[in-house]
């Protein structure tokens, strides 16, 4: 389908958001949520925390509309909000704080501000904000925090920021942080994050967060797949929480070692570079019957599923 009026938005990332009656667009400018009809009318206009929608893209899950932007103090989120986390005295709680440092200035949370919500939440219908979810600043290094993820039963999924122990889908500990960054769903009631199970599987068998290397997700059937050009690409079963290298580009490097089924080297990741034009940020792969896509420098690889 064309995008109808894109003379109003020359120059500007756009991304279709959701259609109902109406062709919808989310447009970059000046983070504002602009929803416009088939007429190029503009039907609303919403600010949004942040300070970028660079490689962002909304995410349209039952009536609401979820919208990342870059953090405005910077693009990464080491060592911020520790206080939040180790002053926690529950799950509930940990909320709370969470809540009370992306609203305040409160002098006694070191680096608490409004500036640092990065998760923007709307209705569909009024385009007004039902909830503020207790999302932290996870991303690092220059990267935007990823957008959140759909799995196949409608959960909206996301990284939140978690007290060490607090964590159930991954394993404990995050380079970057004294604690964890867990994988949950958003309470589509509350907002809260909401654990995705009590799983039994050794945290060994559980996948690591980085607060500079996050993953792009994508969701296919019971796995979620993780996917970042540095790291490679992984996945993990939403029911157990184990998880699965599924490529590297090298076998031995950055002071680790992996056994992937796909390895392009021994050692140094590099490829050959084609001459299209390279995609910044994280970018899922891409699930097709039997077969992952995802992009490499040197082109898009295809790996398919042997029985």
């Amino acid at each position: 389908m064309p995008l109808p009026h894109q003379g109003i938005v020359e120059g500007m990332d756009e991304r279709v958001a959701g259609t109902d009656e109406r062709l919808r667009k989310v447009v970059r400018f000046l983070p504002r949520l602009a929803v416009h009809d088939d007429t190029g009318a503009v039907l609303a206009s919403r600010k949004v925390s942040g300070q970028s929608f660079y490689t962002q893209w909304p995410v349209v899950a039952s009536s609401y509309v979820f919208v990342e932007a870059s953090c405005i103090p910077c693009v990464g989120s080491e060592f911020v909000g520790e206080i939040v986390m180790s002053s926690a005295t529950s799950f509930q709680d940990e909320q709370a704080r969470w809540r009370h440092f992306l609203t305040t200035y409160d002098p006694s949370y070191l680096d608490a501000s409004p500036d640092w919500k990065h998760l923007t939440v709307f209705r569909r219908d009024t385009m007004t904000e039902p909830f503020l979810v207790p999302c932290a600043p996870f991303e690092g290094c220059g990267a935007p925090p990823e957008p959140p993820c759909v799995d196949t039963t409608g959960r909206v999924l996301t990284y939140f920021k978690t007290k060490i122990g607090y964590e159930t889908f991954t394993s404990p500990g995050a380079f970057g942080t004294n604690h964890s960054i867990d994988y949950r769903a958003i309470d589509l009631a509350t907002g809260d994050s909401v654990v995705l199970g009590n799983f039994t599987v050794p945290a060994s068998s559980k996948t690591n967060t980085e607060t500079d290397n996050g993953f792009a997700t994508t969701v296919g059937g019971r796995y979620v797949y993780w996917r970042q050009a540095f790291r490679g690409t992984k996945c993990s079963d939403l029911t157990t929480a184990k998880y699965y290298d599924i490529q590297h580009g090298e076998q031995a490097g950055d002071g680790g070692g992996w056994n992937s089924y796909l390895m392009y080297h021994a050692s140094g990741n590099t490829l050959t570079a084609s001459t299209g034009r390279g995609l910044s940020g994280r970018v899922g792969v891409v699930i097709s019957d039997d077969k992952i896509f995802f992009q490499e420098s040197c082109g898009i690889i295809c790996m398919e599923h042997h029985q």
